[in-house]
């Protein structure tokens, strides 16, 4: 599997246990909204770096 296609997986997983929890605990919609916010940005981060990077072609 792709790696882009695992960290988007884990992404949406991690962003929806958050969500879980902050309903469970009855946190603040704006304190969620940051962290969720700030997870994304870390995310998104991650993915562009990744992105960026040349590919290495080992075959030849």
């Amino acid at each position: 599997m792709n790696g882009k296609y695992i960290i988007g997986i884990v992404a949406i997983i991690g962003l929806t246990i958050i969500e879980c929890v902050a309903l469970y605990k009855e946190i603040d919609g704006q304190y969620l909204t940051i962290v969720v916010g700030a997870v994304c940005t870390v995310i998104g981060a991650v993915v562009g770096v990744r992105l960026s990077k040349p590919s290495v072609d080992t075959n030849e």
